[in-house]
Formats: structure tokens, C-alpha cells, sequence
């Protein structure tokens, strides 16, 4: 009786190496498909990552002509949408960089406080002190050329005469410039150029 009692156990046994053989294959071929389809997945990660930055880029060169146009509302629109796509948001500050500094200047605050919370900055109170602090804060560079942007220094241009067009001599071409002739002015204000040699 006590060989039998052995046999079963030792029966047992066998049954149970043989399912733990079998759970151990059925873990690593579950293993197996959960590692192909996590690359699966980051492989359409990547293309969408792939996709999203040239979706980025494009909107990026848009909203910088509209910014360049003054269409801020348009810029506006398009940061939002920068904004909402994954990989969007750390393209998006500059342009809420500069669209909080517009709204602020011109008094637009609920914007403002609609780009703040964007910006994650939602607890700070929409006014232009305090949008002027953020924006220096995060680059102060910028800041100081957004306000020479929206705030030129002007120079006044006292009225006379002043010559214009082509040198035919001196740059030896005839175009819709030439030639070289007088034109009277009235006094005027004008940014200064500090580039113009």
C-alpha cells in the first residue's frame, strides 16, 4: 500500500511538473506577444511622434505669420492648437510668450488668462505686472525684444528734400529707381534703424 501511496504521489508530482511546464509556456508565448505588441506600439509612437513634429513645425511657421501680420486672434488659435498635440507644448511657449505679452499690453486679460492656464500658470492673476514678472522670468531676453517690437525707439525725421533712386554711375543699372532725383518730405516720426549702416 505504501508503494502505491508512492506512485500516486510520485503521479502527482509528474502532473504537476507537467502543468507548471505547460503555464510556464503559456506565460513566455504571453510574454512574447506582450512584448511584440508593446513594440508594436512604440513603433506607432514613434510615427505619430515622427508625424506630430512636422504637423508642429508647419503650424509653428503659420502662427509666426500671423504674428508677423498682427493677427493675433489667428495666433491665438493656432498656439491652442500647437498646445493639444502630444509633443505640442514646449513648442508652444514662445508664442504664448509673446501673445501674453500682446494681451497684456492691450488690456485683453481674460486671453491672457486663458494662455496663462495653457502655460500651467493658472494661479497667476491676470494683470501686466504680473505677466510682466512670468515673462521675464522665463526669458528675459525675449522679453526686452518684445518690447522694443511693440515699443521702437522713434526718431524724428525733420521735413526737406532728400535724394533718391538709382546711381546709374555708381551701381550701373537702370531700374524703376532711376535715376537719381530729389523728393520733398513733410517732418515725421520713424523706428529707429539701428542696423542701417
Amino acid at each position: 500500500m505504501a508503494k502505491k501511496g508512492l506512485e500516486e504521489a510520485k503521479k502527482d508530482l509528474e502532473d504537476a511538473l507537467a502543468d507548471a511546464e505547460k503555464a510556464k509556456k503559456k506565460a513566455e508565448d504571453e510574454k512574447e506577444r506582450a512584448d511584440k505588441l508593446a513594440a508594436e506600439i512604440q513603433q506607432k509612437f514613434e510615427e505619430l511622434k515622427s508625424a506630430n513634429t512636422e504637423k508642429i513645425a508647419s503650424m509653428l511657421l503659420q502662427g509666426k505669420r500671423y504674428l508677423q501680420k498682427m493677427a493675433y486672434d489667428s495666433a491665438f488659435i493656432i498656439c491652442q492648437t500647437i498646445h493639444n498635440i502630444p509633443g505640442g507644448r514646449e513648442n508652444a511657449r514662445r508664442f504664448i510668450s509673446e501673445l501674453l505679452y500682446f494681451y497684456s499690453e492691450s488690456g485683453q486679460f481674460e486671453k491672457a488668462a486663458e494662455l496663462l492656464s495653457m502655460a500651467g500658470q493658472g494661479s497667476i492673476h491676470a494683470n501686466r505686472g504680473s505677466i510682466t514678472e512670468l515673462l521675464k522670468g522665463w526669458n528675459s531676453g525675449f522679453f526686452d525684444t518684445l518690447t522694443l517690437r511693440y515699443y521702437p525707439e522713434m526718431i524724428h525725421v525733420e521735413k526737406g528734400l532728400f535724394l533718391m533712386g538709382a546711381d546709374l554711375d555708381r551701381d550701373g543699372k537702370i531700374d524703376e529707381d532711376a535715376p537719381l532725383h530729389y523728393e520733398a518730405v513733410k517732418q515725421f516720426w520713424t523706428r529707429e534703424n539701428r542696423n542701417h549702416q
